[in-house]
């Protein structure tokens, strides 16, 4: 008798041992999950209704890692969706995202159900303009090899209109260039500037920090036609980054022909 009490003992002891392990393993990979999910919220939330930036779009890229390797299957596809829209083309909307997110978030902390969020504030005193040039500067010194820039050789215009298609002009003569490498190896002309850069890329006629370039270039270009200020002083820097894409995108064209 006292030999099963005390194998029963033992076995409750052992059990429990076993169950308290379990349950243990399983809260510390909830928490685990828990923290992970909650910083991609975060990060992908200081990511919506804002301009985007190359800190913000690694943040972007950090979050959805997370969320397509800890999300719910919901999540995973949503998620999956967004990368493929934002590479297809360069925007996409992290909204549905977010809200399962939080709904699911919410039901792990066992918050109540609230409505579906409509409003972000957004104190942001960032020049898109500025900060635009400042990468596309960026990239063009990458590209150009620190390659003296060609003189900018025209005068600015003064009017607003004129600035604006002197500015255009100048984006599409660098997609010329582009389009001329194209040429040159029988490959045909894409329709939008994204995709013939793509294609000189994958052509390996251009660099990616070339590419990186053209890609800015286009940015504020599409910047200027929605309506940003443009200047006299920023139609000479625009004019004179794209003088330096262009002479990048003639070196790697020659480079790649010979």
């Amino acid at each position: 008798m006292e030999v099963l009490v005390v194998a029963s003992g033992v076995a409750v002891a052992v059990g429990g041992w076993i169950v308290n392990g379990v349950l243990a393993r399983r809260s510390a990979r909830r928490q685990l999950r828990l923290e992970f999910l909650l910083g991609a919220y975060r990060r992908l939330d200081d990511v919506a209704q804002r301009t985007m930036t190359d800190d913000r779009g690694r943040a972007m890229e950090s979050a959805l890692s997370d969320v397509l390797l800890l999300g719910t299957k919901s999540q995973i596809s949503l998620a999956d969706a967004l990368c493929r829209g934002f590479a297809s083309d360069r925007a996409a909307d992290v909204g549905p995202l977010l809200e399962d997110l939080r709904h699911g978030l919410r039901a792990e902390l066992q918050l109540e159900r609230v409505p579906p969020r409509k409003v972000w504030l957004r104190i942001d005193r960032e020049d898109p303009w500025v900060v635009g040039l400042a990468l596309v500067r960026a990239r063009v010194a990458a590209s150009t090899s620190a390659a003296p820039l060609p003189p900018d050789d025209g005068a600015v215009a003064s009017e607003e209109g004129r600035l604006r298609q002197t500015l255009i002009e100048a984006h599409e003569e660098v997609m010329s260039d582009i389009a001329a490498g194209l040429t040159s190896r029988g490959v045909g002309i894409p329709g939008s500037p994204d995709a013939a850069v793509a294609s000189a890329v994958a052509e390996g006629l251009i660099l990616r920090a070339t590419a990186d370039a053209v890609d800015g270039l286009t940015v504020l270009r599409g910047l200027v036609e929605q309506g940003e200020p443009i200047t006299p002083e920023r139609l000479a820097d625009y004019r004179a980054l794209c003088a330096a894409t262009r002479f990048a995108i003639r070196v790697n064209v020659s480079r790649r022909s010979r």
